[in-house]
């Protein structure tokens, strides 16, 4: 089925939603968002405060649009590594690179995803939780895929997947919760850390000296 072409009003529409949400993003990230008011988001986007409640019913609204939007970026840019490469080791390193350069592209931005994904493993966040925990257990399934196939090639000692995949999750969001509540730090040398990691996780038969 072809694709209707939008019309002029419509990429407007789109232009406007999109020049919005950008400054919103940047005040929810710089103040949190309590401090940030529907009258001063149309004050830094140049729209009136009517404008921006005819896109956003209220300003949760506007916070869950744009988390939403980053989470699905995101989620978009690390399963497209992780589908479009041959090589076990190098894909997921790959795809846990990419996360760390998406992330840490704006650090005040980072502390947004760190705290709704907390949120979501804590069970709040009304209205996000279940689809950022969707997203989330997607790119978790694909990863134990790749685990599995790596176990398969003889690549990695015999293990559950699973546990593979938790334990490389989990230490990538740590390491991205500790650059968040320390905005100064310099950022970690991911390439180290990925060496770590899969040293101890190698077949003994593949393990470099």
């Amino acid at each position: 089925m072809e694709t209707q072409p939008t019309s002029r009003k419509q990429r407007r529409y789109q232009q406007e939603k999109e020049e919005i949400m950008e400054v919103a993003f940047e005040l929810f990230s710089k103040k949190g968002f309590r401090a940030v008011t529907m009258q001063e988001i149309a004050r830094r986007s140049e729209f009136s405060v009517g404008k921006l409640y005819s896109f956003f019913p209220n300003k949760e609204a506007l916070y869950h649009a744009i988390v939403m939007d980053k989470v699905q970026h995101l989620h978009r840019r690390v399963v497209a590594v992780m589908e479009g490469g041959k090589d076990v080791v190098a894909t997921i390193q790959a795809a846990v690179r990419t996360k760390f350069e998406i992330l840490l592209a704006n650090r005040q931005g980072l502390r947004i995803f760190i705290n709704e994904s907390q949120r979501v493993l804590l069970g709040l966040g009304a209205g996000l939780q279940e689809p950022i925990k969707k997203l989330h257990q997607d790119a978790l399934s694909r990863l134990e895929r790749l685990f599995a196939r790596g176990i398969k090639e003889g690549l990695f000692r015999a293990a559950d997947p699973r546990l593979y995949t938790v334990a490389l999750d989990g230490m990538v969001n740590g390491l991205l919760v500790e650059q968040a509540e320390n905005p100064d730090l310099a950022p970690f040398d991911i390439d180290t850390i990925l060496d770590v990691f899969f040293r101890g996780i190698a077949h003994p038969e593949r393990r470099r000296p």
